[in-house]
């Protein structure tokens, strides 16, 4: 991490658009295999993000871990709505299948995904975030 916090939080919540931005990509080249891929680094980066904004010593090294410090950080000691957790963890698992296994869920449930994705990111931004510093996430739907 750099000296600046804020800026090291700010690069990671880009991570999290740039990998929304190419799951919505992925989707409309009817890729939904890495579009489900994405949209699980587009959680886990914006996750990471909101850690280091809040404490940028936070000593999580593995996915696990982040998303266990996340959880109790976010979830457990502030404000975020519990199904947060569960949107990201049922992302972790459906990345898991995609990668290891090449398998992906329909048409129906991607979508969900996305929205899910979305709603995730806009909780993030809208609750801890100055959208002057902090691009909001596009609309995965306004094609």
């Amino acid at each position: 991490m750099s000296a600046n916090p804020e800026l090291d939080a700010s690069a990671e919540w880009n991570l999290a658009l740039e990998d929304f931005n190419r799951a919505i990509k992925n989707n409309l080249d009817g890729d939904k295999r890495n579009a489900i891929i994405r949209l699980y680094y587009s959680a886990f980066h914006a996750a990471r993000s909101l850690l280091i904004h809040n404490d940028p010593d936070f000593s999580a090294r593995t996915h696990q871990g982040i998303l266990r410090l996340f959880s109790k950080r976010f979830i457990k000691e502030d404000s975020l709505d519990p199904e947060m957790f569960a949107i990201i963890n049922e992302l972790k698992n459906e990345r898991e299948l995609a990668e290891y296994t090449g398998d992906h869920p329909g048409d129906a449930i991607t979508k969900n995904r996305f929205e899910k994705t979305y709603s995730f990111l806009n909780q993030i931004h809208s609750t801890y975030y100055s959208p002057k510093k902090f691009k909001k996430p596009p609309d995965p739907f306004d094609n």
